[in-house]
């Protein structure tokens, strides 16, 4: 393993790839609605506001419950009051989260951009667009120009795929990858080591 292998894993350097993104057949210049000219729905779909929730080996659950009593009676022994309370705030906001009942969003892709419930996205906003590998089922996912969000991921039925990419790419260049950044590496590399679902 040489010095470029170690920094691209890492992700300070990018991959060597064989194949450039594929390119729009007509990049978006504009950098106004305005200049996007009239605004024609090229497709619509609905789909789950967030993804179907998988539930958790009891085995595994029992064991977190025992470590987080341990670790929090030390906290409290050692009088950490407002750590005890922001691990459980942060606990109690994922609980709600997580058991948020799911809606159906609407989603369109237009001669502007893609509007996803009451939020529009412009071509210009945009800079890449690709299918994630890691998810179960797969999303469509599009890079933003802004550092927030970053990136925008939209749920569709496996039917729709091949004309969701048709579509965007008229606009967005296509990545047949996800791209991964050191974050990314270490969180997937970690997965692989234990396994969270009890199989």
């Amino acid at each position: 393993m040489n010095l470029r292998d170690l920094a691209t894993y890492v992700g300070v350097t990018p991959p060597k790839k064989d194949e450039a993104p594929v390119q729009p057949s007509t990049p978006v210049q504009a950098t106004t609605p305005e200049m996007l000219g009239e605004k024609k729905v090229l497709y619509e779909w609905e789909s789950s506001s967030k993804l179907e929730k998988r539930s958790w080996d009891p085995k595994m659950v029992r064991t977190g419950v025992v470590i987080g009593v341990v670790v929090g009676l030390l906290l409290f022994l050692m009088q950490e009051f407002f750590l005890i309370l922001v691990v459980a705030s942060v606990i109690f906001i994922s609980y709600i989260l997580s058991n948020s009942p799911m809606e159906n969003v609407r989603h369109e892709i237009s001669t502007h951009g893609v509007k996803s419930a009451d939020q529009q996205f412009y071509w210009y906003e945009l800079k890449q667009f690709f299918f994630t590998n890691t998810t179960d089922p797969q999303l469509l996912a599009m890079d933003t120009k802004d550092r927030l969000p970053g990136r925008l991921f939209f749920a569709f039925r496996p039917d729709e795929k091949e004309k969701l990419k048709e579509l965007v790419s008229l606009y967005l260049p296509y990545l047949s990858e996800e791209p991964t950044t050191v974050i990314n590496k270490a969180y997937y590399s970690l997965l692989d080591k234990f396994n969270f679902e009890g199989k």
